[in-house]
């Protein structure tokens, strides 16, 4: 993206498929005159932002799941109740997947209940 000249505020944008990885990002600003702003962010663009927790009708996650969700925490009390539209309340199994970075050496906790 490259809109270096002077001009009153705009807004530019653009949208970028990146591989998997390190990527190196270089903002560069300038100020001629007048009122000043400048911002830059960025949107993790995927379906499932936090945990992606599939559902199955059966106890050892056999076949296609039957639902599949973005579930932002695991943490879940169903009691009697189901997990979802077209899960049993009994004898359903889930598997939650996530894509987390972990520094080199970080002690990593855990409580299984």
């Amino acid at each position: 993206m490259d809109d270096w000249r002077v001009g009153s505020r705009r807004e530019i944008t653009t949208d970028l498929t990146l591989r998997g990885g390190d990527h190196a990002l270089r903002v560069e600003y300038f100020e001629a005159v007048g009122d000043a702003m400048m911002m830059f962010w960025w949107d993790k663009i995927t379906p499932f932002p936090d945990w992606r927790g599939e559902y199955w009708t059966n106890r050892f996650l056999d076949g296609s799941p039957a639902l599949v969700r973005n579930d932002p925490v695991i943490d879940f009390d169903w009691g009697f109740g189901s997990p979802g539209p077209g899960i049993p309340s009994d004898n359903f199994s889930a598997r939650w997947t996530r894509s987390v970075w972990f520094e080199q050496g970080l002690p990593l906790p855990y409580d299984r209940r």
